[in-house]
This record gives structure tokens, sequence and C-alpha cells, in this order.
């Protein structure tokens, strides 16, 4: 009898302990990714940040309850009319963090660090978002795609944008230029014609001269024969790049192309960008 009693009392003891460490309220934590990001700035556009969280339906998640702001390097900015978006992904839950774009007076603004502020009467969070450029085409014409996608590499064990694989409408007989975002570069010689890649290839491949970091020198111009292209891209730093516009001089006119998502690849594989924040 004496043993029944023993047994029953462990196993109580181990459901109690079982049940106050699940109701346990588990530490949020928070991270941001270390990327680069372009937004185009048309007069309809919001900012758009993603962070990811260990837990569901935060405190930070219901924007009545909080203040958002963005310290980029020259200036605060307190973020208006914000909108959050939940989703689950892997381990994670990322949050879309939707907002007013902030006013700029130059055609281009680019910040390289920029960290997200959210504070409510709990507690608050400061979270690296990365690098962002923000592009205003004012009396620039639009180029019309079909479609566009990137390919990434492996670069120091990292997946890194290599390239983008773009389908024009129109057809066009000389290219002079070509920039994504504020400080990746196509090398106009090595463009390949009439051909796309996938989202995960070997750059070196197909390109053995390929160089990542970007050697401050311009192609003047190449003939195109074709309206599908696989333009490679070289870069001023090594961030994840997801987002982005880009400019692009064709028979002589510079037309810019809406920011587009460049990444097919699966979240887990762009895990090493992340970089974890603070909670105070």
């Amino acid at each position: 009898m004496k043993k029944i009693i023993i047994f029953i009392t462990t196993i109580l003891i181990l459901i109690i302990v079982l049940l106050i460490v699940r109701n346990k309220e588990q530490a949020l934590e928070v991270y941001g990714m270390n990327e680069y990001t372009g937004l185009v700035d048309d007069g309809t556009k919001r900012l758009s940040l993603n962070i990811y969280l260990n837990k569901s339906k935060s405190l930070i998640t219901y924007p009545s309850k909080n203040s958002y702001s963005l310290n980029m390097d020259n200036m605060n900015v307190l973020l208006d009319d914000v909108l959050i978006n939940e989703k689950a992904i892997d381990d994670y839950y990322e949050i879309n963090i939707t907002a007013k774009m902030p006013v700029i007076i130059t055609d281009e603004l680019y910040s390289n660090n920029n960290y997200l502020i959210i504070k409510n009467n709990k507690y608050q969070i400061k979270v690296n978002v990365g690098s962002i450029s923000i592009f205003k085409p004012d009396d620039l014409p639009k180029l019309i795609i079909e479609n566009i996608t990137g390919s990434y590499s492996y670069i120091n064990n990292n997946p890194s944008l290599v390239g983008i694989n773009m389908k024009t409408i129109n057809s066009y007989s000389n290219i002079s230029y070509f920039r994504l975002g504020y400080s990746s570069y196509c090398s106009l010689n090595s463009i390949k014609e009439n051909t796309s890649y996938d989202s995960q290839i070997n750059i070196k491949n197909i390109i053995p001269e390929y160089e990542y970091l970007y050697n401050g020198k311009y192609n003047e111009s190449k003939a195109l024969l074709s309206n599908i292209n696989f333009y490679p891209l070289s870069h001023n730093s090594f961030k994840l790049i997801r987002r982005s516009y880009a400019l692009i001089t064709l028979d002589g006119i510079t037309y810019y192309i809406e920011d587009n998502n460049l990444c097919k690849l699966p979240f887990n594989k762009l895990k090493s960008y992340l970089i974890k924040g603070e909670v105070l």
C-alpha cells in the first residue's frame, strides 16, 4: 500500500512540474536579418520591414499598444499608420511591419545601419534590420517586365545573390547600365543572353571569372540579342538581398524596375543571416 501511495505521489508531482513548465511564459527573442532592402517611393507604396520572433502573438504585434520607430544613419523616423502581419515560418514567426514611407528630400536615400525600435508599457526591443535605400523615380519611366527572379550561390558559406533572371515585354538592342539597388552592379560583358537559371546555382560554373565584390568599373555598353537574360551582379558588401529596385539603361533611355521579391529560397537556407536583437 505504501508503495502505491509513493508511486501516485510521484506521478502527481511530475504532472504538476510539467504543467508549471508548460505554463511558464517563454522569454521573448527577436531577430533581424543582415540584409539590404531597396524600396521604391512612387507615392503609393509603404515601408515594409520583417523581423522574427520565437513566439506568436507577442505584445509588439498590436499597433495600438506600441510605438514604432526606425533609427537610420542620419535620422530617426517615427513610423505612422503601422500595420502588422504575422505568419509561422520554420521555428520562428515572421512579423511583417508596414508603415507610411518616410519623407525623403533626395532622389535616393541610403542608410547603412538601421534599427527598428518598438516600445510598449512592458518592454522595448531594438533589432537590426540591415541596410535600406529608398528610391524616388520622379519622371523616370518604369520598365515593363514579364518575370524577374534571383539566382543565389554560396559565398562565404552564405547563400548570396549573384545575378537576376529577367524577361522584358519589349525587345531592346543595347544595354549601357544596370544597377540593382544602391550598390550592386552588373558586369555587362558577362550577361548571359537568351537564358535563365535556377534559384540556387554555382556561379563559377557559369562565369569562371565571376567576382562577388564590385571592382568599381563599368562596362560602356553591350548589344542585346534577346529579351530573356541573366544579369550577373557584384556588390559592395556581404549582405542578403531579397528585395530591391533597379536602374537600367536600354537603347539610351534609363528606366527603373519596381522593387521585386527576388528570393525563392526557403527560409531555412537564410537563417545564417539572422541577427539577435535586444529586449530591454
